[in-house]
């Protein structure tokens, strides 16, 4: 049984569904007649995605230069094949593209007679654990908070998980424990070959400004959803921007964030 405002008395299952029934038929044939999709002019389409890109490769650079502006220690071992800069601008066009590691480093390769750059797919990997990398980012994020006068942010967001399915392999297991992993192979497989599979769960939250358009902040756990939540939010707060409004869905409704 349910209620429907401005029905008196309980609503049975069937009269329900017959006024979602109705609902639907309202939609179907009434507002979609009413209201067509508007069909997509290819042509003025193409023509401002080509102009948004140019106007951001012609932003992006001098923001990455001064986002690597900062005190670095010298690594020992040979000098690393890309400068900062490169690094920071390579991650970021491999998202923008949406590319694998793999695919960017052969996109890489059938560049390299323009750019005369070449790197293997590892180089991009371990773009990811960089360090250095990591404090560019924090930078060309508030940067751009800085220069599109984000203070006070009436904001929207949500969260997510993504589960990871991890496999200790025999060849890993035998480097590091040696002989001791050849002489124990792993139960249940003859060769060792089948490994142990781990699950897990990585969760994380972006907070969007539904002024700007721009995602103001990015949270991530190990532990749940919300941790990553709570780790948007102080990060925020301390880039000195406030939360005027936010919304959310019933996940977040407590009077602890209110």
């Amino acid at each position: 049984m349910s209620t429907v405002p401005g029905v008196a008395g309980p609503l049975s299952t069937a009269e329900v569904r017959r006024h979602v029934a109705d609902l639907e038929r309202l939609v179907r044939e009434e507002y979609k007649p009413r209201h067509p999709p508007k069909k997509r002019d290819w042509r003025t389409y193409e023509q401002q995605l080509a102009y948004r890109i140019r106007e951001v490769m012609r932003d992006l650079g001098p923001l990455v230069h001064e986002a690597c502006v900062f005190a670095r220690t010298p690594r020992p071992g040979p000098l690393p094949i890309l400068t900062l800069e490169q690094k920071v601008t390579l991650l970021l066009l491999k998202i923008l593209y949406e590319q694998s590691n793999r695919r960017m480093a052969f996109s890489l390769v059938a560049f390299s007679l323009l750019s005369g750059l070449e790197v293997s797919y590892k180089t991009v990997e371990r773009l990811y654990s960089d360090p250095e990398v990591a404090v560019a980012l924090v930078n060309l994020h508030t940067l751009m908070l800085r220069r599109r006068g984000v203070r006070r942010v009436d904001a929207t967001g949500d969260g997510t998980g993504f589960a990871l399915s991890i496999t200790q392999h025999y060849a890993t297991t035998a480097t590091k424990e040696r002989e001791q992993a050849k002489e124990n192979p792993t139960p249940g497989s003859s060769d060792g070959s089948e490994g142990k599979k781990i699950r897990g769960f990585v969760y994380s939250f972006r907070l969007l400004d539904l002024r700007s358009w721009l995602y103001v902040a990015y949270g991530t756990s190990r532990r749940s959803e919300r941790e990553a939540y709570v780790t948007a939010l102080t990060w925020l707060k301390s880039q000195g921007v406030e939360v005027r409004s936010i919304r959310l869905d019933r996940y977040y409704s407590r009077p602890s964030d209110a």
